[in-house]
C-alpha cells in the first residue's frame, strides 16, 4: 500500500494519540487514559502503523468496506473509482 503524501509514522502516531487524549466520547477520564495507552503500546510494540502501510496489500473488499462511502461523501463516485482501479497505489 503506497501512501506516498502521509507524515513520517511517527507524527502520525502522535496525531492518533494526541486526538485520543482530547476526545470527551469516552465515558470516563480513566477509560479514556487506559485507550491512550493501550493502543500507545500496541503501536509501539507491534510497529503497527509502519508495518499495515508498508505490508499490506488493499483488496477489493477494502474498498467496498472502508473507504466507498466515506469517500464518496467527501468527494464524488469518480473519486473512489480512480481509487478502486489502482488497486491499492493510493496517492493521497
Amino acid at each position: 500500500m503506497r501512501f506516498e503524501e502521509l507524515p513520517p509514522m511517527d507524527e502520525i502516531h502522535n496525531i492518533i494519540l494526541t486526538s485520543l487524549e482530547k476526545s470527551d466520547l469516552f465515558v470516563t477520564d480513566r477509560v479514556r487514559e487506559l485507550v491512550v495507552i493501550i493502543l500507545d503500546m500496541f503501536m509501539h510494540k507491534c510497529n503497527a502503523l509502519e508495518f499495515f502501510i508498508e505490508n499490506y496489500q488493499i483488496k477489493n473488499d477494502d474498498y467496498e468496506l472502508f473507504f466507498k462511502k466515506r469517500l464518496i461523501e467527501l468527494h464524488d463516485e469518480n473519486y473512489y473509482e480512480r481509487l478502486m482501479r489502482k488497486g491499492g497505489k493510493i496517492n493521497v
